[in-house]
């Protein structure tokens, strides 16, 4: 399967869109999803509000986590485009992807904890801040202890350098054993979801193993030749998007949202491309990074007004993460890895 820049830069604009949108108002607006754990009452709840005036956000807020793996995704995608089977030089590919991570997160960390424990006067916190800073916080995180450091919506560093770490072992796998894995991975998900508690299922789902599937369907999707026509996409996109819903709204169903939500957003590239999404795609990563530090002072501010403070919230995040963009691209080397 073939994905040009432009469809890929579409993909990431949308998800990122819904996410800075989930990730400020679902707190304000107590829409409880499921992202990291799993209710049947959030799904009554949301079933609930079909009709109501609140229902685009909490379709928003449901569709963010599948959309999600759109990122892992295309990063499996991307990294078998790039490397292949050819001889890779290992511990200069893990010090160019670790350094990479460290360059986009660590100012604007810098930052959020002034700003968090600093200034608001939150209680200090070393070993987590430490951990968050190693990327190592995603494991530590379990029961109790899940999220005790602010931003917890940074564990996407943690599980995406675990997946590059991986993928020095996947890409080593021919397709078709590509395919068991990522069916390995869809089973252990519907024993964790039916067979353990939820403290057991967050914890997958903020390291590898809630993220391996997406990931290997990347890979495999670089492997395979597939090219459907325009009609063919909106017929993939209508249905993937009945599948979605589904997924999200059925628990036999939750392993394999995580897919209909990666083919939603594939064949949503191949259908719809707007430029503002690929310009938002463009500056993602720099939009993933920032954009908690702005929620977190617009949630100490207490806001009266939600739609006017998003707004406000939405505006900043985009014009800094367009800022941060250019500083970070500015300040990255781009040295080859292969031997």
């Amino acid at each position: 399967m073939d994905i040009t820049k432009e469809q890929s830069l579409n993909i990431r604009g949308l998800t990122i869109l819904l996410a800075v949108i989930h990730n400020y108002v679902f707190r304000l607006m107590g829409i409880n999803c499921n992202e990291f754990l799993f209710s049947q009452d959030h799904i009554n709840h949301f079933l609930a509000h079909v009709w109501s005036f609140q229902f685009p956000w909490y379709m928003v807020s449901f569709a963010v986590w599948p959309l999600v793996a759109c990122f892992f995704f295309l990063s499996g995608y991307g990294l078998t485009k790039k490397y292949g089977e050819e001889p890779l030089n290992k511990g200069l590919y893990i010090k160019k992807h670790l350094f990479k991570l460290w360059a986009l997160f660590i100012p604007v960390f810098v930052v959020y904890v002034v700003l968090f424990y600093g200034v608001f006067g939150h209680p200090w916190n070393i070993p987590s801040i430490i951990a968050q800073l190693t990327l190592t916080i995603n494991p530590l995180c379990y029961g109790e202890n899940a999220f005790v450091i602010e931003p917890g919506i940074y564990w996407f560093l943690g599980v995406i350098f675990q997946l590059y770490l991986l993928f020095l072992v996947f890409r080593r796998f021919k397709r078709s054993w590509l395919w068991v894995l990522m069916g390995a991975f869809i089973v252990v998900h519907y024993l964790v979801l039916y067979l353990t508690n939820n403290d057991v299922l967050m914890w997958c789902r903020i390291n590898f193993i809630g993220w391996g599937t997406p990931f290997l369907l990347g890979m495999i999707a670089a492997k395979t030749p597939l090219n459907l026509s325009k009609r063919q996409n909106a017929i993939v996109c209508l249905l993937s998007a009945t599948m979605m819903l589904l997924c999200v709204t059925n628990k036999f169903l939750v392993p394999l949202s995580e897919i209909s939500g990666v083919v939603l957003g594939v064949s949503l590239s191949r259908i719809f491309r707007l430029k503002v999404l690929a310009w938002l795609g463009a500056i993602s990563a720099s939009i993933y990074v920032v954009h908690p530090l702005l929620k977190m002072v617009f949630y100490e501010m207490e806001p009266n007004s939600i739609l006017l403070s998003m707004a406000v919230y939405f505006v900043l995040s985009i014009a800094l993460s367009w800022l941060y963009s250019l500083l970070v691209k500015a300040l990255s080397p781009n040295k080859p890895i292969s031997r």
